[in-house]
């Protein structure tokens, strides 16, 4: 049996993805486990693998995870042999196992070059306070608030389009997940055995154990005093994304591509004023520019007179 954590990044996914491990779920050997780092102390639960694949097809649109524009407007899917070999291999690794699960927050956005490998998957969704998880992209990523927000439209959008193709579906929400753990988990056992998953035999021990290590000093981007008018405004932005395609979405879709390009127009330019205040810094440091500066200063008295 196998699982899917779709949400965007600085969503909760990685509290999820130790949730399914220490339950015993398989998802990457030793060497392919990423490890912890400093915004993310506990672990992301990710197998290397499968982020280095989500990567390649993202590449496929010339695409990235904070730049997912062209996958995310491609009509068609790209297909590579190679990378299409890689998938199916990766897969029947992780069908070794009797239960696994994937967690990458691309796989919102990648889904549909796996859907194909993975047979009738548990997909779990797991959301967040919108405005938090820009607080915590302005922390880890320095993005702009709107930036952030763009990002959110076109995973949940994306994340919308593969629910709609799936009958296992479990709902998540962090910030009640990580307030009311005790609740929370017994709901989502319960939603596991809705879809044929059993968990172990002393359930209500593993459900005590599990909320005794969800961590209130992990959850740092709480929503801020300051950006509560914001509130209002993301929850309108939002509202409808999560029932159908609908007029707000499409109009979002064009805030979202307008913002992202001009942020990617902009990053281009910053990118060419680094390369060429490093040009000027080598002719200023090189040996003829040293050798000269005497002309050059007696160039600006002339100038002068």
């Amino acid at each position: 049996m196998n699982i899917v954590v779709l949400g965007f990044h600085r969503s909760g996914t990685s509290l999820m993805g130790s949730i399914l491990d220490k339950i015993g779920f398989f998802y990457a050997d030793k060497i392919n486990k990423l490890g912890p780092a400093a915004d993310n102390p506990e672990g992301f639960y990710e197998n290397k693998q499968i982020l280095n694949l989500n990567d390649k097809i993202l590449s496929l649109y010339k695409s990235d995870w904070n730049n997912p524009l062209g996958i995310y407007k491609s009509q068609e899917i790209k297909n590579s042999s190679k990378i299409n070999f890689e998938i199916k291999k990766t897969i029947d690794y992780l069908n070794h196992h009797q239960i696994w699960f994937i967690k990458d927050p691309r796989m919102c956005l990648t889904f549909a070059h796996w859907k194909k490998y993975i047979q009738d998957p548990i997909i779990i969704n797991v959301e967040r306070n919108e405005v938090e998880i820009c607080q915590s992209l302005s922390t880890r990523n320095n993005f702009e608030f709107f930036k952030s927000l763009s990002l959110i439209h076109i995973y949940k959008s994306s994340t919308l389009q593969i629910l709609k193709s799936q009958k296992k579906i479990i709902q998540i929400n962090y910030n009640d997940l990580i307030l009311n753990p005790l609740k929370e988990l017994t709901k989502f056992f319960n939603s596991l055995k809705d879809v044929g998953l059993k968990v172990g035999l002393d359930e209500d021990k593993q459900i005590e154990n599990l909320s005794e290590l969800i961590n209130l000093k992990l959850y740092r981007s709480k929503l801020d005093q300051k950006l509560v008018p914001y509130k209002n405004f993301v929850e309108n932005f939002f509202i409808n994304s999560k029932l159908e395609k609908s007029k707000l979405i499409e109009n979002n879709d064009i805030i979202a591509e307008n913002y992202l390009i001009l942020d990617s127009e902009i990053r281009n330019l910053r990118l060419e004023i680094t390369k060429l205040e490093n040009q000027i810094l080598q002719i200023k440091n090189s040996n003829s520019w040293k050798i000269t500066k005497p002309l050059r200063r007696f160039k600006d008295l002339l100038n002068k007179k």
